[in-house]
């Protein structure tokens, strides 16, 4: 998790990761992962700035599909949320990842979660191609309400992806990670009765 402010004059800002790789020389490169942070934070940059990542534009084919390498770059950044505020002089402003070469999700429900009133219009900020499929199925924009009623703490547990480790802060305003050992499966194996 990350709780603070960064203040950069610069392009490429997230709470998590400023940038993962950039450059058209390796389209098919792994993305970033993450899985299962938060981030209360005010975040300022000039452009490509994100709640959790500011640009992961040097991947191609951001997509939940597998692109011959192995990677799914839109399945990379899953049970996470941002709660905090986005400032920009630019337009690739995303309440989760600022911009991407683009993006492809078709399947599944959002897992991401950021603030409606942060400053993104949507979860993705922009594309380079201008290819933006599914971002719904990316990232969800929820009110305060949903954050401190149970909804999005639900909603992150609930997911298939989760480490199952969220809970309410001390405050009731959003959920966090638990410091106890949650157990997330059980295997036997072997000869038993």
């Amino acid at each position: 998790s990350f709780q603070g402010q960064i203040i950069s004059t610069g392009d490429r800002v997230g709470g998590i990761v400023g940038a993962g790789y950039i450059s058209d020389s390796g389209p098919d490169t792994p993305t970033v992962e993450i899985h299962n942070c938060y981030v209360d934070a005010t975040i300022k940059g000039n452009d490509k700035v994100g709640g959790l990542i500011g640009s992961e534009e040097g991947a191609h084919n951001f997509s939940d599909t597998d692109n011959g390498y192995g990677v799914k770059g839109a399945l990379s950044v899953s049970d996470n949320h941002f709660y905090g505020k986005l400032e920009a002089n630019g337009s690739n402003v995303g309440g989760i990842l600022g911009y991407v070469y683009d993006f492809t999700k078709k399947s599944g429900d959002a897992t991401n979660f950021y603030l409606d009133s942060c400053g993104a219009n949507s979860a993705v900020g922009g594309a380079k191609t201008n290819t933006l499929v599914g971002v719904e199925k990316y990232g969800e924009a929820a009110s305060k309400e949903a954050f401190s009623d149970g909804t999005i703490l639900t909603k992150l547990n609930a997911s298939n992806t989760s480490y199952l480790n969220w809970e309410m802060n001390a405050s009731k305003t959003y959920p966090i990670i638990s410091d106890a050992a949650v157990v997330t499966s059980l295997s036997i194996e072997g000869e038993y009765k």
